[in-house]
């Protein structure tokens, strides 16, 4: 009983000495290629947006997270739809 007893105060007294595991998040990189007419903001800072919006009338923006399958699935039909639609409507990018 007196083991058990031990055991139950110590148990708390371990944990709260150990350190825990934090990894590092790494840097913001383009989601699409630099060659792309899309244009990217990994940083999330859109702050060109507002001359966007004065030079066209429409535009299409992607919120992705680079580490979502369902971002990586359409990174490539979105490049299509910006490769088709570039003369008509800008389309950017943004890091959420």
């Amino acid at each position: 009983m007196l083991c058990l007893f031990v055991c139950l105060l110590t148990y708390p007294i371990y944990f709260s000495f150990t350190k825990p595991v934090v990894i590092p998040q790494p840097l913001p990189r383009r989601f699409f290629p630099s060659t792309s007419v899309i244009l990217d903001y990994p940083y999330g800072n859109i702050v060109d947006v507002g001359d966007l919006l004065n030079e066209r009338e429409a535009l299409f923006v992607m919120y992705y997270a680079p580490w979502c399958g369902k971002s990586i699935r359409v990174r490539d039909e979105f490049q299509k739809a910006a490769d088709y639609m570039s003369d008509d409507v800008s389309m950017f990018s943004r890091s959420a």
